[in-house]
């Protein structure tokens, strides 16, 4: 890009000889103008930098001793030139100061002059402001090299002549950070990496031997070295090459049969940019099939792009091979001028579509892969031919082949490189809709994951892709009454019995108007209604969202797009619900446990007159799920799905000592460490953190408690086990990490005199089983038992991660409880309980005098299969 820079664009004022002179040197005029073209001539001899605006000197004392002096004794354009040496006194330090643009490309020339065995210096600056170099530039270093100059981050020599004038040219890109040096118009390093700015030219005497003449100074926009966009995975203009057989001057091009005869040819008579392109046609003994390798890609967008001249009534073609081995396997095939009998029309075996090109003159092709998403657009001369062309495979190469005699394809500035996605939804999805492929009109007809009520599409029961209001453009989808009956519409699911879903869109409800919808259990419309949602419900709770299942309501923002995510666990009977990324709800039962329940549809309905709801940007996809636990647990909570903040107000089984959720004594969620991406819970060094994990005072049988734990080096962490969920009484057992910060990756215990070893900065397991049967607990860390067959008394009633010490850092992530299963054995413990007989042909008797509630009943045969399973309800001191 071509910038004037403020420097440069300002009518500046210098009092030079005590006459006020204004010198205009902007140059907006004409973007052909030269940023600097200075030859000296003008100036006074002597001190150059007070005579022009873009000379300055190393210490900013103008016409100082180290400034350069403008001379009439030898020169290249009559009748002054620079000289820079130790004469004035001292020894000139000069600057041409360059603006200091940050992209862009640039030319930079001059005229030098070095006397016999004299020497000269000079180097880039990255900014106006001297001090940081970039390329230094020596002629006759030490004074040992007459002749010879050395460009000194690249130990690249070059000879000059001395005792004449000679020519630098210098070409910066900033963009692709090049720079490329020319002496006399021969190239003495090419591609250069200049990281940096442009900011001065210092040049500068390092001696009493420096002599060095400047003249003709240019400073100018120039094109790029980099003729591509930067960067690249290939760029190849041909320009480089010599003419005749192509693949052997470049690893990225060979031909299909290997052997050179099938090669492509290097040609100077016809190219887009001078000299060279690439033909491809029987010439000369060769019959071309030449490929251009990609990679074999086989994940993320490309974007491949080229020009190409037919001749009139000459034919083309070429393919994408999905390997860089020809011949595994085809994809689109594309043909110019198809067997002689279509000049001017492009067509593919692939496609119906079909496009013109002009022959005899150059035109562009530019092609789009999202292997992701396996989807191709092509374009010509930027004019769409196909988009969502199902591309399957990978990207292997593509093959240009002289398809017949009549062949004659010509070839150039072949750029090959990473793109924006094709679609804007993550892959692989079930469904993925933005309603920008269809028409004006009503919805159902266009898709078939869209659907009415009655089925009966294309009706006012329909919805209406509309182009008042998008979130991407040009359409969305509008529910309301405007075509005389409710927009009643059916988003289907495929009714899915188990896996986790999410289901995301983008909703726009203007101010004061309603929307609804709610979720159906069966792609048929009214079997069994599940999730409803309102906005705005009944028009009086305008920016408000509320729910018919669930007591939680939320803020939306009217007039403005918001995103809605729900993520449905079928296996976990579980839903979450987000509004802008924003947790409304986590723990919504989705079906009843007695009950078949499945994922049917979405039906967006207009509930009221008022309603005007629109949507857009539709995602249905697989998800992780909500509760990646073993089953059934009591609690699964690997803290992912809550807001960053306190965790007490996001989840009932959380709480604090003293009850008050939200405050300082609340656990933080953060992402600042997670065992599983992106949560955790911290508990932090202020001494005012105390968490309780509610445990519901679980006694019998055998339950067992997990977590995981991360501790800083040198960091300390503390909780304890207490045996009610009231706080405050004697706790169980209480674990330390680095007590008092003197025992880093060592824990300890209060009532036992038992240490162990953990890792610091790493995650690690712990695990407690309580058996309750036999009122005893194990206690093991990364599977190492520490301790065992512990007695206690009570219950367990609650984890109490407490902040105790300044030096506190505790990270919290994976929580789970569950019941252990429990054989007759181990219950005959317990006082009073019976089962018999044991064996049993199926007729049994189960009596307790301690256990009571719901319980679990499987019957194993010896080959360990289950024979029999039941759930089953007991009470003290009953018979079953």
């Amino acid at each position: 890009m071509r910038k004037i820079y403020d420097r440069l664009n300002r009518i500046f004022i210098k009092n030079l000889s005590f006459c006020l002179v204004f010198i205009f040197t902007g140059l907006s005029g004409s973007i052909n103008a030269q940023i600097i073209s200075d030859d000296f001539d003008t100036y006074n001899i002597g001190p150059l930098s007070p005579q022009a605006l873009h000379w300055t000197t190393w210490s900013g004392n103008e016409g100082d001793v180290d400034d350069g002096l403008v001379i009439n004794d030898i020169v290249n354009s009559e009748p002054n030139s620079l000289l820079i040496n130790d004469s004035g006194g001292g020894s000139a330090d000069v600057l041409l100061l360059l603006g200091k643009p940050t992209e862009g490309s640039y030319s930079l020339d001059f005229n030098v002059y070095i006397p016999s065995n004299a020497r000269g210096y000079y180097n880039f600056q990255e900014d106006e402001i001297p001090g940081v170099s970039n390329l230094d530039v020596f002629f006759n270093l030490g004074g040992l090299t007459p002749g010879i100059g050395l460009l000194s981050q690249l130990d690249s020599s070059f000879t000059y002549p001395e005792n004449e004038w000679f020519t630098i040219h210098q070409v910066i890109d900033l963009d692709a950070n090049l720079l490329s040096f020319w002496i006399n118009g021969e190239p003495v390093y090419e591609n250069f990496d200049f990281n940096g700015n442009l900011g001065s030219l210092n040049l500068a005497s390092h001696s009493d031997d420096d002599e060095l003449y400047i003249d003709d100074v240019v400073y100018d926009y120039a094109e790029p070295l980099y003729p591509c966009p930067f960067p690249t995975i290939i760029c190849d203009n041909f320009d480089s090459y010599t003419t005749g057989p192509l693949s052997s001057q470049s690893t990225h091009w060979t031909t299909w049969a290997g052997t050179g005869n099938d090669d492509g040819l290097i040609v100077d008579t016809i190219s887009n940019s001078e000299p060279n392109s690439l033909l491809i046609g029987d010439y000369a003994g060769y019959s071309s099939d030449v490929l251009l390798l990609l990679g074999n890609k086989d994940s993320g967008t490309y974007s491949l792009d080229y020009n190409l001249l037919i001749p009139s009534g000459k034919v083309a073609y070429y393919n994408f091979q999905e390997d860089e081995i020809p011949g595994v396997a085809w994809n689109l095939d594309v043909y110019f001028n198809r067997d002689g009998g279509e000049p001017g029309v492009g067509s593919f075996d692939q496609s119906d579509s079909t496009f013109t090109y002009p022959e005899d003159e150059w035109f562009s092709i530019h092609q789009v892969i999202d292997l992701d998403a396996n989807l191709m657009s092509y374009y010509i001369n930027d004019t769409l031919v196909f988009d969502n062309y199902i591309f399957d495979g990978n990207l292997g190469a593509i093959d240009f082949w002289s398809v017949s005699d009549d062949n004659e394809l010509y070839v150039d500035d072949v750029v090959f490189d990473e793109a924006e996605p094709l679609s804007s939804c993550p892959f692989p999805t079930i469904i993925c809709d933005n309603f920008d492929s269809y028409t004006i009109g009503p919805l159902g007809p266009q898709a078939d994951h869209w659907t009415t009520w009655s089925g009966n599409e294309g009706g006012a029961e329909d919805g209406t892709v509309d182009t008042n209001f998008y979130k991407s453009a040009p359409n969305s989808m509008l529910i309301d009454t405007s075509g005389g009956d409710p927009s009643d519409v059916l988003l289907l699911l495929g009714n899915r019995i188990d896996g986790s879903y999410s289901v995301d869109f983008d909703l726009y409800i203007p101010a004061n108007a309603t929307g609804y919808y709610n979720f159906q259990e069966d792609e048929v419309a009214g079997v069994d209604w599940n999730l409803e949602v309102y906005f705005n419900r009944d028009g009086a709770e305008p920016g408000t969202i509320s729910f018919n299942q669930s007591d939680s309501a939320f803020a939306y923002p009217e007039d403005e797009w918001f995103a809605v995510r729900q993520v449905i666990d079928l296996d976990a009977n579980l839903m979450s619900f987000w509004i802008n990324g924003n947790l409304v709800f986590s723990d919504y039962q989705y079906g009843d446990w007695d009950e078949d329940w499945s994922l049917g549809a979405v039906n967006f309905y207009s509930i009221s007159d008022e309603n005007q709801m629109y949507i857009d940007d539709v995602v249905y996809a697989e998800a992780p799920p909500l509760i990646p636990c073993p089953f059934p647990t009591l609690i699964c909570d690997f803290l992912d799905n809550y807001s960053i903040g306190a965790i007490g107000s996001q989840a009932n089984h959380w709480t604090t000592w003293s009850g008050i959720v939200g405050g300082d004594e609340d656990g933080i969620i953060t992402t600042e460490q997670a065992l599983s991406s992106p949560n955790s819970m911290f508990i932090d060094s202020t001494g005012t953190q105390n968490v309780l994990l509610l445990l519901e005072n679980y006694y019998y049988p055998s339950y067992t408690y997990e977590f995981n734990l991360y501790i800083p080096e040198d960091f300390s962490g503390y909780f304890n086990i207490q045996n009610s969920e009231t706080s405050g009484l004697e706790p169980i057992l209480d674990v330390y990490f680095n007590r008092d910060s003197g025992m880093p990756g060592q824990g300890s215990f209060d009532q036992y005199n038992f240490t162990f070893n953990y890792p610091e900065d790493e995650w690690f397991n712990i695990k407690i089983f309580f058996l309750g049967y036999a009122s005893s607990l194990y206690f093991i860390v990364n599977e190492f038992i520490v301790l065992e067959n512990l007695s206690y008394s009570g219950d367990m009633g609650a984890l109490n991660f407490s902040s105790n010490s300044t030096q506190n850092k505790l990270y919290i992530d994976n929580v789970i409880l569950y019941e252990n299963p429990t054989g007759v054995i181990e219950l005959t413990g317990l006082n009073g309980f019976k089962l018999y007989p044991n064996p049993s042909n199926g007729h049994f008797t189960i009596t307790s005098e301690k256990l009571t509630g719901i319980f679990n009943l499987a019957m194993i045969d010896i080959a360990g299969r289950v024979v029999y399973s039941e759930q089953i309800e007991l009470s003290k001191n009953e018979e079953k």
